[in-house]
């Protein structure tokens, strides 16, 4: 459209010169007001991207801050217990050594003496050198603060760096100073972590100490690490004055004298108890990051100008030619309006970014949101569809172009999803849509696009993708919603189960129950679950065929931002090969190898819980020794593989001729073991139910035997003796029933006999002795013996064993009291009197530097253990009497984890965490769960002497020792052997991996005065 002439008048001319002031001063008023805007934002990013640098440094330290420490307190509680074992100046190098290796950036491990003299060290070149004129160990000296960890300033190392370095006092027994431990980190470790944060060539990182000395910068600047920062008005001091974390100064640095925006932060953390801070300060030359803005603002400012010198000279020549830019004036007013409305149509079409593609011209045009997507600056690109393919990730290229060389061909609409590769690296994911103009005759002639970032979706899919894959893991998992109804299951829970996901989904985790837990056990597992979102242990499932199989079970509840539980999500994996591997382990504990039957380890463990159940019923129980006539001569005439043979055919028949619930045991050679259990309560019944046994057992003995090509008659003789929750020990019943079958064997073999164990004189005898426990524990007749307990040839403690001054019948041995103690319940006053006494004379030795290091093992009863109130009785004796818990090492029995397992458990960690240490007695006498086991938190297994005493002549004694031995490694527990009478005992054991004793070989139980002689002999050999 064409616009009619209009005249030219003065004031409208006027008006025209005063407009073009006006939009000039504007427009130099906007470019100057955004220049300013861009620096303040450029300034802002700078001092936050600073700020993140260095709060990063924070992150990659503090951990490394925590390592260091767990170090040097586990250096420092443990070495007293390191120096004590054998080679323990090697071994405490040798530890020190580990933890430096497996520490990442640890240089440099010392043990300094209260004299500040390096006793111990991971670099043993060290050893003997003193630190003692160095200001920070006479400070921690001064102080002697355990709980402080000193951030030790700047030390310059041999090959002229600067060190980090923490350390930690330690404390003696008595609470004195003791030394310190000493950890120091490469240099070269710490730079990494401040080259991290690097990302530009005009910064630099520092790293100093609370008192202002610099310890590195990065890059290496070596003529500055030591400086001192903390000068008056310096920017080290206004940020420690200023009490804050993190401050960013912009300001000349006094160390470098440059110009500098710097960030600094202080890292201080709580759990630490650092004496001092450390501060890690971020730096960037100020010119480097306001260079571009000032390539900016002179662009525009030469931008500005000559705009303003065409906006003169074209005003001048619009008002002279004014009727012919008017009508170029209304004509480019059109083609405006036309691409205006070109890009609405883009707009409407997808409502995200659209370009335009001339391809007549070739030209192609982006809007800004494409700019912006495509992370191009539009003055420094292309504007060609070539151009536009560079910017789309080459393995893409190819696919993008042939979807839109197709659609101009079909002249079809097309839609394609590709990535763009950023300048830095990183991949984004677009979706773009495209349509093309043709003309009448079919050439093309425009395309039009849009572009969208899915990006996020894209991410979204693959974190999806890899969720289905965890999901589809080696380890079966489920899915339930908050009321346990099945949603999804995974193949390996499929496999595992039988159950298909048709068959599971909609059902409840109780399809898979076996019936082998009770509802407490559900309700309690539901209550944790309930308590703390999960829970985890054993339990014994049903698959689809029907076999019940044992697995180890997960499960976690999934919570909205609520709390409120949505999902449930259960995965467990089937152990059913380790439980052989456990079944295996107990085999060869407790069964003889040969016949197959208990051995004496389980037959006693079996015996104890007769006698224990024979006690709570008042049922009699009866013990039967079997011993096979003539079974030498057998072995020495047909040799001892036919000896073997009728050995294990005796056990068959053994087991055949007695009840279920009654016990066949193979002791050695040619003597067997028979427990009948569940008698008559009546003597005399009891009697005639066992005549009816034996004889049917001498039956069935006295049938031929085939070894294997030759006929064998053997008989054997028996001897018995009836029990009936009476307090005679197990060796007593033994002996009884031995004696009894000699009885046999006087009588001419094949035959039996009952001991006569004088039940009337035996009663009376209880009660009296009943009478008198009482009153020993009223007027404190009991006292204290110590049976020595030694690590390699250094004597370490003691076990304290309780012994009975009787004013009639002199000092009584533990096994004629105790268990009349454990059966009338008096074991708990006098087992309250044993530890009273026991805790009092560590307190004692504590304060005999010769004597200080000893530790006591005190037994504790099942009983004692079983009280609500134990660890606050344990608790209590150690503060009344002021004895340090870590010499305390209570011994418990297996017998004790019977029952209420997770009580036991839950005890021993309370005590634990006290400092109190934890033996298992007897260990291999009893029956416990491995599983249980690695979950007590003991400190040591003990060999029972039972295992010691013939464990040179007897293959199953010396393989359960080793077996023990093995396990205990494995667990990382201690181990120690009782009863070590002779020297080759003690070289067989030692040969073993034991290398603690306690035994007649060292001392026997002696009063404290005889004990403390021997003491007093090893301090002067």
């Amino acid at each position: 459209m064409s616009l009619a002439p209009r005249p030219l008048r003065g004031s409208r001319f006027l008006g025209e010169w005063l407009f073009l002031l006006a939009a000039l001063t504007a427009f130099g008023g906007y470019i100057g007001y955004s220049q300013y805007q861009d620096y303040l934002q450029i300034e802002i990013q700078e001092r936050e991207r600073l700020t993140t640098e260095a709060a990063v440094i924070e992150k990659n330290l503090v951990p490394q801050l925590h390592s260091a420490n767990h170090a040097l307190e586990t250096i420092r509680d443990d070495l007293s217990h390191w120096r004590m074992e054998k080679d323990g100046q090697w071994r405490t190098n040798r530890r020190l050594q580990v933890f430096a290796d497996i520490l990442p950036g640890m240089r440099v491990l010392l043990v300094v003496d209260a004299d500040g003299r390096i006793t111990a060290s991971n670099n043993a070149t060290l050893v003997g050198a003193s630190l003692a004129h160095r200001e920070w160990f006479q400070l921690a000296a001064r102080n002697n603060a355990p709980q402080t960890l000193y951030l030790i300033p700047p030390i310059k190392s041999l090959i002229d760096t600067y060190v980090m370095a923490l350390a930690r006092s330690v404390a003696r027994p008595n609470g004195e100073f003791g030394g310190v431990v000493y950890a120091s980190f490469d240099p070269d470790f710490a730079r990494t972590q401040l080259d991290s944060v690097l990302y530009t060539p005009d910064a630099w990182a520092a790293l100093a100490h609370g008192d202002g000395k610099l310890f590195m910068m990065a890059p290496e600047k070596k003529h500055l690490a030591g400086t001192d920062l903390a000068t008056p008005g310096s920017l080290f001091t206004r940020h420690r004055d200023s009490g804050q974390k993190t401050n960013v100064y912009t300001d000349r640095v006094a160390a470098t004298g440059e110009q500098r925006m710097i960030a600094q932060r202080t890292i201080h953390p709580d759990d630490l108890f650092m004496d001092k801070p450390l501060v890690v300060a971020v730096s960037r030359d100020p010119r480097t990051i306001f260079a571009s803005w000032q390539r900016a603002t002179t662009l525009h400012a030469l931008l500005f100008g000559i705009v303003a010198v065409v906006a003169v000279l074209s005003l001048g020549f619009y008002q002279r030619r004014q009727r012919g830019l008017q009508d170029i004036a209304d004509r480019h007013e059109q083609a405006l309006q036309a691409s205006a409305d070109r890009l609405n149509e883009a707009q409407r079409i997808a409502q995200v970014g659209n370009w335009t593609l001339d391809l007549v011209s070739g030209e192609l045009t982006w809007s800004d949101q494409v700019f912006r997507l495509f992370e191009i600056d539009p003055a420094r690109f292309g504007a060609t569809y070539d151009a536009f393919l560079n910017a789309i990730h080459p393995d893409d290229r190819e696919a993008v172009h042939q979807a839109y060389a197709e659609s101009l061909v079909t002249r079809q609409p097309y839609e394609v999803t590709h990535r763009l590769r950023m300048n830095d690296g990183r991949i984004k994911w677009v979706h773009e849509k495209c349509l093309s103009e043709f003309d009448a005759t079919g050439k093309p002639l425009r395309s039009l696009g849009t572009v969208q970032d899915i990006t996020d979706g894209k991410l979204a899919e693959i974190e999806l993708r890899i969720a289905a894959a965890a999901f589809d893991s080696q380890e079966a998992m489920m899915v339930t919603d908050a009321n346990s109804v099945i949603l999804r299951v995974n193949r390996a829970f499929v496999q595992i189960t039988g159950y298909t996901p048709a068959e599971a989904v909609g059902q409840t985790p109780r399809l898979l129950q076996s019936g082998r837990h009770d509802k407490t056990f559900y309700r309690e597992m539901w209550e944790a679950i309930n308590r703390t979102g999960t829970w985890q242990g054993e339990v014994w499932d049903r698959r689809k065929d029907g076999t019940v199989y044992p697995k180890w079970l997960t499960i976690s509840a999934v919570k909205d931002d609520s709390g409120t539980v949505t999902h449930y999500i259960g995965s467990h994996y089937d152990i059913t090969e380790r439980k052989i591997a456990e079944e295996k382990i107990r085999q060869l504990a407790f069964f003889d190898q040969l016949t197959g039957l208990p051995n004496r380890t389980l037959l006693m463990d079996r015996l104890r819980q007769t006698m224990a159940a024979s006690s709570r019923s008042g049922g009699h129980g009866a013990l039967l020794f079997i011993d096979l006539d003539n079974f030498k001569m057998l072995n020495d005439t047909l040799g001892h593989d036919k000896g073997d043979l009728l050995l294990k055919q005796v056990a068959q028949r053994l087991k055949l001729c007695v009840r279920e619930g009654d016990t066949v045991a193979h002791l050695s050679g040619d003597e067997f073991v028979v427990v009948l259990a569940g008698l008559d309560a009546d003597s005399a019944d009891a009697a005639a139910d066992i005549e009816a046994i034996v004889e049917k057992i001498l039956a069935s003995l006295n049938q031929d035997y085939l070894l294997a090509d030759v006929v064998h008659h053997s008989t054997a003789s028996i001897g018995i003796t009836l029990f009936m929750g009476d307090p005679t020990s197990i060796d007593e019943l033994m002996k009884q029933a031995d004696l009894a079958m000699y009885k046999s064997k006087e009588a001419g073999r094949n035959t039996w006999h009952f001991f006569d164990p004088g039940m009337e004189s035996a009663v009376k005898e209880r009660a009296a002795l009943e009478d008198d426990l009482r009153l020993a524990l009223q007027e404190q007749q009991f006292v204290l013996h110590f049976q020595a307990q030694v690590v390699g040839e250094r004597l370490t403690g003691a076990e304290v064993l309780v012994r009975w001054q009787h004013p009639q019948r002199g000092m009584v041995p533990p096994g004629e009291f105790i268990p009349l103690a454990e059966d009338t319940g008096l074991i708990l006053p006098l087992g309250e009197w044993v530890l009273d006494a026991a805790c009092r004379q560590l307190a004692r030795w504590a304060t005999q530097p010769e004597l200080a290091h000893l530790t006591l093992a005190v037994n504790v009863s099942a009983h004692q253990f079983g009280q609500v109130d134990f660890v606050d009785q344990v608790l209590a004796v150690l503060k009344n009497t002021g004895a340090n818990p870590r010499f305390l090492k209570l011994e418990l029995t297996e017998s004790l984890l019977v029952d209420n397992v997770q009580d036991i458990i839950g005890k021993m960690f309370a005590l634990k965490a006290r400092g109190v240490g934890f033996a298992l007695d007897d260990f291999g006498t009893g029956y416990s769960s491995l599983s249980y086991l690695k979950r007590l938190p003991l400190d040591q297994l003990k060999i029972d002497q039972s295992f010691v005493r013939d464990i040179l002549v007897d293959p199953n004694d010396a393989a359960i020792a080793r077996t023990i031995v093995a396990l205990a490694e494995s667990l990382g527990l201690g181990v120690i052997a009782e009863g070590v009478e002779t020297e080759t005992q003690r070289e067989f054991l030692a040969k073993s991996g034991c290398h603690a004793f306690q035994g007649y070989l060292y001392s026997k139980p002696v009063p404290l005065d005889k004990f403390e002689e021997l003491m007093t002999a090893e301090a002067v050999a």
